[in-house]
């Protein structure tokens, strides 16, 4: 996705959403040509993050393979500004690892930015969709590989979730 026209292919096509990544490191005016024909809603700001110290993160583009000298912070922000309706953040560093989502560094991203997070990378038990919704106030989490392998099902993340006090969309 680089383009307005990408994403009208792509939202003629039935697509609720459209995710623009790299394109939007190095053109983030592609976020306000999307919003302003789409709306914001339909525009989700796709970040990967690697740490370079223990409190910031730089941006990555084709999939973590290339860092960026752009911070991901600011990015987030800039993209909010531009017209993303929600930031999709994969710490990469956590993504893989099961170990859990990076819940400091999304705290931190979701209280820069007016939009809901929607926090990715390093799921691995229900309790840690707990954490980043909670402490790390992402609006979404998401789990890729454990729900792939059959290690744990979308059904008991959200009994979990329930459970624990966090409101979720009946099952």
């Amino acid at each position: 996705m680089r383009t307005w026209e990408d994403a009208l292919r792509l939202l003629d096509a039935g697509a609720d959403r459209v995710s623009i990544g790299s394109a939007a490191v190095q053109a983030p005016d592609v976020l306000t040509a999307i919003a302003e024909r789409a709306g914001r809603a339909a525009v989700i700001l796709s970040v990967d993050a690697r740490h370079v110290t223990a409190d910031r993160c730089v941006a990555t583009r084709r999939g973590g393979r290339e860092d960026t000298t752009v911070d991901a912070m600011d990015l987030a922000r800039a993209g909010a500004a531009a017209g993303a309706g929600e930031i999709l953040l994969n710490v990469i560093d956590a993504d893989g690892t099961r170990e859990g989502f990076d819940v400091a560094y999304t705290r931190r991203v979701a209280q820069a930015v007016p939009v809901s997070v929607i926090a990715s990378g390093g799921a691995g038990t229900p309790a840690h969709f707990h954490a980043v919704l909670t402490e790390g106030r992402a609006g979404v989490a998401l789990g890729a590989g454990i729900s792939h392998d059959g290690s744990c099902r979308v059904g008991d993340v959200k009994r979990y979730l329930q459970a624990h006090g966090v409101e979720v969309r009946p099952c």
